[in-house]
């Protein structure tokens, strides 16, 4: 798993020009095409724009607490 330093790092390289949007693919285990859409959400100065924007929420096909002690009954 790719941590979200690990990204910045990349980024800020590629984006002095140390390596190039191929090397940083390879780095990161994404394609090509991912790193050009990362480079254009890339602001140094918020890192929270490279996080996946599903975190912190809750998944919409958790099941309620009403619907678990229903389940666990039937059995």
């Amino acid at each position: 798993m790719i941590t979200l330093n690990k990204k910045v790092k990349v980024l800020k390289m590629l984006k002095h020009g140390e390596i190039t949007n191929a090397e940083a693919a390879r780095k990161l285990y994404i394609t090509k095409r991912h790193v050009k859409r990362l480079k254009k959400i890339y602001d140094p100065n918020n890192i929270n724009t490279l996080r996946h924007k599903n975190i912190g929420r809750q998944k919409s096909k958790k099941l309620t607490n009403k619907e678990i002690d229903k389940i666990i009954k039937t059995f």
